[in-house]
């Protein structure tokens, strides 16, 4: 059995899963989704020719949740679209008689996205159906799970080394493609906390299992007996995995992490009490608890208490961008209650509520219960609730008789790595992550098998009931197809993505060159055909066909971007340029405004219609945009006043056009400074700080910046007046306060400058700057009055120097120490 391709396909998909940097990557999900579908292939093919194939708990909603997946990429009628769900029909509907609208729409504004989904859950469906058939037989059941524990705790052995010894790359050798905070093989370390904290209770229970028994009276006998057995080994081994894993979870200063590893902890105690194992049990647990916190006590607990502190940022408000996404997904959710948006679409109809500036993409909601929510709607997310409650009720019922003391530790031990993920659901997207996805399901079919699987012999394998007939050939030839279409599907993607890459080869005076634009133009053809359901590549052949043939070619390729997918205001905005390329203002008007109102708080739509505008001559209207872009990404004013300059306007229009905030004429100001206008950049940075009660976070560079122009102008009591109102606004950050003593000191006032330092100090008692601060006017203080100098009359009065530039006292100057006679 061991040797069986269908068992090493289910420990290769354990280890493979994370290591493949938690396979996030089109690469890695092809794996990961091919092997899980061909390993369902196998044991269907397997229970048939054997005859017994285990019913599994939670299958019907499984079944029902893959096939609302498809139902979501299906095309219903427009007016069956419109019943079910308005708020998909209305974005449809949003470019009336612009776009051709079709008569037949899905539920999912994204069908590749949602395709994507559809493959990667069924592929953990397929993981848990195959984890109760193994796990049905005793021997694969215990082994696998000492294995997978000796694994993690080589995992976390690894990802410690590489957190103390780190060079920037994942395991020392991976460059981040796209930036981020990578823990051992995991780009986001809150997902390698995901994922190791999930399986540190089962851990736990494996090393309390393990626990060995001796009886014997004598001392020696007890140490003999004790270290000379194999389960005294394996508990030792497993309590070491068990520190590393917990210790590995803290070291990644994912609050959420810690604080959901910290709860597991307490719900798998609760379970353990009322069972009927040893009472030491329970000591064991705490001197195991002891001993994690002190090996994080040896790295340091103060990088993890600075981690909880940054909650709020020094105004006071919650620093975390967190609950504003969560607040955006709830209007989400009330547009699209029943049906939801497609699963997988979050990150594409987020754009469309965010009220978040700037241009970041928001992929997850953070929480998975809100992501599940607004992708699958209130359908989806009670579908998944009947399927966890379904496996954790009928495993509870059969687990309370159990008496073997592995199946009571197993099933404490998943269902509290089960209550870890749900916890940590709740500020994380973990689930979206392929490998902690597939972990989750293998959590719940671990669950399923300790309740069930016997572990005497001599008895049924299994509590669980066979199904009465084996599964039919049509179950084996339906895993088949469904593997060969997501094989079809992954790899087209990845080889669409590998055409689209291929494109930043081409030299760019190619665009110049006949055979160059047609070696562009079949690449990304190529791209189409191997992707069809990637809008990006239509996006990318309009382009090319906006510039090689006119608008019309590439109008036809716009339209199939946006049908596509309705909620991308780039797609929009891009057909609007190609109709005013065509002469239509008013359509291209119209498409320019609804991708604004696709993402009202992106400044790149903003800036596409003010540069229309400008082309159009409608300056004021194009002056206006552009104040409410800054107004909403105040960060790119300087690329605006760019914008503004190439189109002619002066420093008196710039001027109007910048909103009430701090930062677009501080960066106003900074600009009137390098083009030599001062007199109007000191007027601008006067100006910026009336706003400053309009700032929800305003930062301390506020003020430097404006302070350190006025001091180099030696304009010291506008200097003080920018530092009075720094303080003011952010009474706690100490660097303020120092900058404000600062002022002080060059005007002379040192005993108000001492003031402030000490106050910063207060504020911060480790501030160096503070420190040595005070310590200036403190050696300032010790010096001795100047002494009025007169010329030496006699060699008496001189002082001679020493070699080491000290003072040696002269022929008849005083040894220090004696009194010198008072002159009469």
């Amino acid at each position: 059995m061991f040797k069986q391709p269908l068992y090493i396909i289910f420990l290769f998909l354990l280890v493979f899963s994370p290591l493949a940097f938690g396979t996030v990557e089109a690469w890695s999900l092809l794996i990961m989704e091919g092997l899980a579908l061909l390993g369902l292939l196998l044991c269907l093919r397997q229970a048939r020719l054997a005859g017994t194939f285990w019913r599994v708990p939670g299958l019907l909603p499984l079944l029902l949740l893959c096939l609302y997946h498809l139902l979501q990429v299906m095309p219903l009628p427009a007016g069956l679209l419109g019943l079910l769900s308005p708020a998909t029909a209305q974005l449809y509907g949003q470019a009336d008689g612009l776009v051709g609208r079709p008569d037949w729409i899905a539920l999912s504004v994204s069908k590749k996205a949602t395709l994507a989904e559809f493959f990667r859950f069924t592929a953990a469906a397929a993981f848990y159906v195959v984890t109760i058939q193994l796990f049905s037989r005793k021997e694969l059941f215990k082994k696998s799970l000492m294995g997978l524990l000796f694994f993690c705790g080589l995992l976390a052995l690894l990802s410690i080394m590489q957190s103390l010894f780190s060079n920037d790359r994942i395991f020392w050798f991976r460059k981040l493609t796209f930036g981020g905070s990578p823990f051992g093989p995991f780009v986001n370390r809150n997902h390698y906390a995901g994922f190791m904290g999930m399986l540190f209770p089962i851990g736990l229970g494996l090393f309390l299992y393990y626990k060995p028994r001796v009886s014997y009276a004598s001392l020696r006998q007890r140490l003999y007996e004790l270290f000379s057995k194999r389960r005294t080994n394996l508990h030792i081994l497993a309590g070491l995995c068990v520190v590393l894993m917990a210790a590995s979870v803290f070291l990644t200063l994912s609050r959420s992490g810690i604080v959901s590893l910290g709860l597991s902890l307490i719900f798998f105690g609760l379970l353990l009490v009322p069972t009927k194992t040893e009472s030491r049990r329970g000591i064991i647990l705490a001197v195991v608890c002891l001993i994690i916190l002190m090996a994080v006590g040896w790295f340091g607990w103060d990088p993890i208490i600075a981690r909880f502190e940054k909650v709020r940022n020094p105004a006071g408000n919650i620093a975390d961008i967190r609950p504003v996404i969560w607040k955006d997904s709830l209007d989400i959710i009330r547009d699209f209650p029943i049906f939801g948006t497609g699963f997988g679409t979050y990150m594409d109809v987020y754009t469309k509520y965010r009220t978040l500036p700037g241009e970041a993409i928001v992929d997850h909601a953070h929480n998975d219960y809100l992501e599940l929510l607004s992708d699958g709607g209130l359908t989806g997310f009670l579908l998944y609730v009947w399927f966890l409650a379904t496996v954790v009720l009928r495993s509870w019922k059969k687990f309370r008789k159990r008496r073997d003391s592995f199946a009571i530790y197993l099933f404490i031990g998943s269902l509290s790595g089960i209550v870890y993920m749900l916890f940590h659901s709740l500020t994380d997207f973990n689930l979206h992550i392929g490998s902690n996805g597939l972990y989750f399901f293998f959590l719940c079919g671990v669950l399923v098998s300790s309740a069930h699987t016997r572990l005497r012999d001599g008895l049924d394998p299994t509590l669980l009931k066979p199904l009465k007939v084996p599964p039919p050939a049509w179950s084996v030839a339906l895993a088949g197809i469904l593997l060969g279409v997501c094989l079809v599907f992954n790899a087209g993607g990845l080889i669409g993505s590998y055409y689209e890459r291929s494109l930043k080869g081409i030299r760019p005076g190619a665009l110049k060159e006949k055979e160059g634009l047609r070696l562009l133009q079949e690449t990304i053809e190529r791209a189409v055909l191997f992707d069809p359901l990637e809008p990006g590549h239509r996006i990318a052949l309009a382009d090319l066909g906006m510039l090689v043939s006119g608008p019309e070619p590439a109008l036809r390729e716009y339209e199939k971007a946006v049908i596509m997918n309705p909620v991308r205001a780039e797609y929009l905005q891009k057909l609007g340029l190609a109709w005013a390329g065509r002469g239509d203002s008013g359509k291209a008007e119209r498409l320019l405004k609804a991708g604004i109102a696709l993402d009202r708080n992106a400044s790149y739509v903003y800036r596409t219609y003010a540069l229309w505008l400008f082309t159009a001559d409608r300056r004021v209207e194009a002056m206006a945009n552009i104040s409410t872009v800054l107004s909403i990404d105040p960060s790119r004013t300087k690329e605006y006043i760019t914008l503004m300059l190439l189109n002619g306007l002066g420093n008196e229009d710039i001027q109007a056009v910048m909103p009430e905030l701090v930062l677009p004429h501080l960066s106003f100001a900074d600009y009137l400074v390098k083009t030599g206008s001062d007199d109007m950049a000191a007027l601008e940075y006067r100006k910026a700080f009336e706003f400053i009660g309009n700032e929800k976070d305003p930062l301390p560079s506020y003020f430097y910046q404006a302070r350190q122009y006025f001091m180099k102008k030696e304009m010291y009591e506008e200097a003080l007046a920018v530092m009075r109102k720094g303080v003011a606004a952010l009474p706690e950050d100490a660097g303020l306060r120092v900058g404000f003593g600062e002022v002080y000191e060059k005007m002379g006032m040192l005993n108000t400058a001492l003031e402030e330092y000490k106050k910063a100090l207060l504020i911060d008692p480790y501030n160096l700057q503070a420190k040595r601060k005070i310590e200036e006017a403190a050696q300032r203080e010790a010096l001795p009055e100047p002494a009025t100098m007169q010329p030496p009359n006699t060699d008496r009065d001189i002082i001679r120097m020493g070699k080491d530039g000290r003072q040696e006292p002269g022929p008849t100057q005083p040894e220090a120490g004696l009194k010198q006679p008072e002159k009469k």
